[in-house]
């Protein structure tokens, strides 16, 4: 995170690995933990939120977009 400290509180999110990517890497992890018998709850959670990132507009963006999430007012 130390190299994303500055991305994620100036919102650049200019950086070289993507929320959709993120999500993907996320999602083999939780698969392969289903094949073995494990569930991984909080990384689905990770995984979900990855996932709404890209669906807002920062699927290009690097994974310090997620914090977005959290600047939305809410609804």
């Amino acid at each position: 995170m130390h190299n994303r400290v500055d991305d994620i509180l100036t919102g650049d999110h200019q950086g070289w690995f993507t929320t959709r990517l993120a999500a993907k890497d996320v999602r083999l992890a939780v698969d392969l933990a289903r094949s073995a018998g494990l569930d991984l709850p909080i990384a689905r959670l990770v995984e979900r939120r990855y996932e709404e990132a890209a669906e807002r507009g920062w699927g290009d963006g690097d994974i310090g977009a997620v914090v977005e999430l959290l600047r939305e007012k809410p609804r």
